[in-house]
């Protein structure tokens, strides 16, 4: 007779069976699928007091008739329910200032997509008040916490760059700067630069949270081939008045390599880091990073990934959950900017691609047959009570 005791294990066991089960090594491999265009800059974008009720573009004739600066560029990507996206990314400003940060939705995984809005905009005579640009956005709690790149400074495009954050809990407005003790009113940094002002200084931020942890990433602009690390205590609601700087997350990035967007893979208990390398040229390449800390980063072996990526790419995110989590399998996205076929700084398209995650020692697992209808423990639960 079998042991009832076996029978239950077994059945627990197969119903675990779902969640895979990998060892962690550095075996990860991304692949993009075909992708699509979800930012034309030959429209003219909308402005950004055009009435929502009011069509656009307007139904005007012509190729190629804006001649002036579109960009979406260093987006943020939150996936959820399935493949309903958050998108956040960089944009024109419109002459007072440099740049806003532009925020749309999509309900079909990037195919369709809602009506943008400014979601944030630099405050005018604050630390953040020429340009605000490079947008990260995770959810703890109620808020969504984004972080952003900032200057006064308009130098060569914006010099002298420091790192802020803002909070709110809607994804499309009603953002509340730090202050450095709290939240709203004028802004403040979450990580100063304070080298040679005529210098790009620190930006590109990205936040994952693993555990009680909050990981923030950024570059640093000294010398634009490495990426830092500093952590927060997630569980604070000033958790920026908590980040403790640990150093170099990496410290030698590929040729013109922009920022670097980390992910936590929570079925390998891996993170995986994306980013551009040769960016803006024809030999563009997306690079990709494991770690098993969070805190020191290396390559991995099949790194260098064209295939499906359109060419002159630069400022690269990466899809993942609300914390920063990205699921293996083929749930996730990447997006970024690439110069269009006019070839205009500052005209430039923005592209999303499907991305495939896997690794060598993890594979998806079907899941076991859910029980019939009436299906009854009971019987083997009460054999392993009656068990000496």
């Amino acid at each position: 007779m079998n042991n009832p005791i076996r029978i239950l294990a077994a059945y627990l066991i197969s119903m675990g069976a779902s969640l895979g089960v990998a060892n962690a090594d550095s075996s990860l491999l991304l692949t993009a699928e075909p992708g699509r265009i979800m930012h034309d800059a030959a429209n003219p974008p909308r402005p950004h007091d055009w009435p929502a009720a009011w069509p656009w573009p307007l139904p005007w004739n012509g190729d190629n008739w804006n001649t002036d600066s579109s960009y979406r560029y260093g987006p943020s990507l939150i996936r959820y329910d399935g493949n309903k996206l958050h998108f956040w990314a960089c944009s024109e400003g419109d002459g007072e200032v440099a740049d806003y940060i532009r925020y749309k939705h999509s309900s079909d995984g990037g195919i369709s997509w809602g009506q943008e809005t400014i979601a944030l905009a630099p405050t005018v005579g604050g630390d953040d008040g020429w340009a605000i640009c490079d947008p990260n956005v995770i959810k703890v709690g109620a808020y969504y916490y984004l972080a952003y790149t900032a200057t006064t400074d308009s130098t060569n495009g914006g010099l002298d760059n420091h790192i802020f954050v803002a909070r709110s809990t809607q994804p499309d407005r009603n953002y509340a700067k730090w202050n450095g003790s709290g939240w709203g009113g004028s802004p403040k940094a979450i990580i100063s630069y304070n080298g040679p002002p005529d210098r790009w200084g620190y930006g590109e931020p990205n936040m994952v949270v693993v555990g009680d942890t909050l990981y923030l990433y950024y570059t640093d602009g000294e010398a634009t081939a490495k990426t830092r690390v500093a952590t927060a205590n997630a569980n604070s609601s000033n958790w920026p008045a908590t980040l403790v700087q640990r150093g170099l997350a990496i410290a030698n990035r590929d040729f013109a390599e922009d920022q670097t967007d980390v992910k936590f893979l929570p079925e390998v208990n891996l993170f995986i880091a994306t980013a551009i390398a040769n960016r803006f040229t024809t030999m563009s390449y997306l690079h990709v990073w494991w770690s098993a800390d969070g805190l020191s980063f290396q390559a991995v072996n099949n790194d260098n990934v064209t295939a499906n990526l359109q060419v002159k790419a630069h400022n690269l995110g990466m899809s993942g959950d609300y914390l920063g989590h990205a699921k293996m399998g083929g749930e996730e996205y990447i997006a970024y900017s690439y110069t269009g076929p006019y070839g205009d700084w500052g005209r430039w398209n923005t592209w999303l691609n499907p991305i495939v995650l896997s690794a060598a020692s993890w594979t998806a697992v079907v899941p076991p047959p859910v029980p019939a209808p009436g299906f009854n423990l009971a019987p083997i639960l009460q054999l392993l009570l009656d068990e000496d």
